[in-house]
């Protein structure tokens, strides 16, 4: 398993590690009828992603090896499997949303399930992968064998847990030089891609998205969503700056009565606990006394479909062959505030970031809603035209003379 930081200890038996990747891991060690169990990888083995499933779990698993079962018993019919049986099995274990899964899939049949899918697991070596992925970099981009390493990798990184293979392919120093990313690999960054030169290009396009989704309704009304129902999600991508996959996720239950969203953990990308304001934009559109989904008939493809629709309606400052999405509304919303607040810390956590790189800060101050409110009422009166963005102070007046 390739990881990033030593397992750390959260309950009895339950341990929480870092992949390469970024991605959580529970493991189990236990003792039980005499026998030591050690670092057993309850998320691979059992697909379980959060510390709640893993402690259910492993109960679950003690119970049947007090029956006298082997809960890890591999299946008898595994190791006659082929690669690609093995890699999309994978695939859709993973908790995550049909429409990852589906695009993972897509890739993978289509660049290598025909150079790899018929080998077994230990056939998969360094020089076949070395081939296979400089043929498809004949006619295909960088970015295009990064992410088929990321569909494959956990299927190899499962393969050495469980001793069918020594080491991961795809770890090996060929293999990492063949796709080291350069500099003009992935999305270029947004002060790039827009046009201008004062710091009001990222505002004055943080308002056209704010002003276009106040109204927007989608051509097709007959065959599509409530338009409300699409302006409630971009209103929050926009003025909360949350992702998409957690915005489909909000329930009314989740709405408190002073207007936050209490997130549930298993709904962040990042697994945390966190509180954020509604505007009131969002709030006069909700329907009163609803439960369950609050944008119920919106799927991550129609919401995928309509936000590239709404940006590509306005005329925006955009740099020559280069665009912008809707994930961008996170860096709009980082940008801006962390110029104006001169506190990107607290612009970074309340937008449900990965708070691991902020342990030592966050001993000593741990924002709050109260934080939070204040932050986003800000945001919310610039994209409103309420409140002018401050004067950045002179670069000259930075500039400290030498001793």
């Amino acid at each position: 398993m390739a990881r990033k930081y030593q397992p750390k200890k959260i309950c009895a038996n339950i341990y929480e590690v870092v992949t390469a990747e970024g991605k959580k891991e529970y493991l189990a060690t236990w003792t039980q009828k005499g026998r030591r169990y050690v670092e057993k990888n309850l998320s691979r083995n059992f697909n379980c992603y959060t510390e709640k499933s893993a402690k259910s779990k492993l109960n679950e698993i003690k119970v049947l090896i007090n029956m006298g079962e082997d809960p890890f018993k591999q299946d008898e019919h595994k190791n006659h499997k082929n690669f690609s049986e093995l890699v999309l099995q994978e695939i859709r274990s993973r908790n995550t949303s049909d429409n990852y899964k589906y695009v993972q899939e897509t890739i993978y049949i289509k660049h290598l399930d025909k150079p790899l899918g018929k080998l077994k697991l230990e056939e998969i070596s360094i020089s076949i992968l070395d081939k296979t992925f400089r043929k498809i970099l004949q006619n295909h981009s960088l970015e295009t064998v990064i992410n088929l390493k990321k569909t494959i990798r956990p299927t190899l990184d499962y393969a050495v847990d469980e001793g069918v293979i020594t080491s991961n392919p795809l770890n090996s120093l060929k293999i990492r030089k063949l796709t080291r990313s350069n500099r003009r690999s992935g999305k270029a960054p947004l002060k790039h891609r827009l046009l201008g030169k004062d710091n009001k290009k990222y505002l004055n396009v943080a308002k056209e998205l704010y002003q276009q989704a106040l109204i927007y309704t989608p051509e097709r009304v007959k065959y599509d969503t409530d338009p409300e129902e699409l302006q409630i999600a971009f209103l929050i991508a926009i003025m909360t700056a949350r992702r998409r996959s957690e915005i489909l996720k909000i329930n009314y239950e989740d709405i408190t009565e002073y207007g936050t969203v209490k997130t549930r953990a298993a709904t962040t990308k990042t697994d945390v606990w966190e509180e954020y304001p509604l505007p009131q934009e969002v709030l006069d559109r909700l329907k009163p006394n609803k439960t369950g989904a609050i944008l119920p008939h919106i799927t991550e493809k129609r919401y995928s479909y309509h936000i590239k629709h709404l940006i590509e309606s306005l005329d925006l400052p955009i740099h020559k062959d280069m665009k912008i999405t809707g994930h961008d509304t996170r860096n709009l919303f980082l940008t801006i505030m962390s110029k104006e607040t001169k506190n990107p810390f607290l612009c970074d956590t309340a937008i449900s970031h990965d708070q691991s790189n902020y342990t030592m800060l966050l001993t000593y101050y741990e924002p709050d809603i109260n934080d939070f409110i204040e932050l986003f009422e800000w945001y919310w009166d610039l994209l409103r035209g309420n409140r002018e963005l401050q004067d950045n102070i002179s670069l000259k007046s930075q500039i400290v003379s030498p001793i």
